[in-house]
């Protein structure tokens, strides 16, 4: 005995597929809407199954589609860890500590470099500048 549908929309649902089991879901919706009633594609799958309408997959149960896998494993470089909730740990991991040194020497480079263009400004500024002797 079949179960019986738990809404109004998947009793209706139910009734047209059995009227009409090639019904396609705008029309089923198209219907629905003159009788004031909301049905969304879940409703019409449900009905569908529930009918027993539902077309059976192509790949037998326990079997794989040739170039899918049913898990999908990330490469171990690309797993990132959840941050930590409350105290952070003792020590830094050692991946971060590289971070941290590629960027204090970038730092000290900036600063290299922003010397530099000062004397290079002073020069340009100097060599600009009018001369009252001539």
């Amino acid at each position: 005995m079949a179960k019986k549908p738990s809404s109004p929309s998947m009793a209706f649902a139910v009734a047209q597929l059995e009227k009409n089991p090639r019904i396609a879901f705008g029309d089923l919706k198209a219907a629905a809407d003159k009788k004031g009633l909301q049905v969304v594609p879940i409703i019409y799958g449900r009905a569908k199954k529930a009918l027993g309408l539902q077309r059976r997959s192509a790949v037998k149960p326990g079997r794989r589609v040739a170039g899918r896998s049913a898990v999908v494993t990330p490469p171990v470089e690309a797993v990132v860890e959840k941050p930590r909730r409350g105290r952070p740990p003792k020590a830094l991991p050692t991946a971060l500590d590289g971070s941290l040194s590629h960027l204090m020497e970038a730092v000290q480079q900036g600063e290299v470099h922003r010397k530099a263009l000062e004397q290079i400004r002073a020069i340009i500024d100097d060599a600009l500048r009018p001369r009252k002797d001539l």
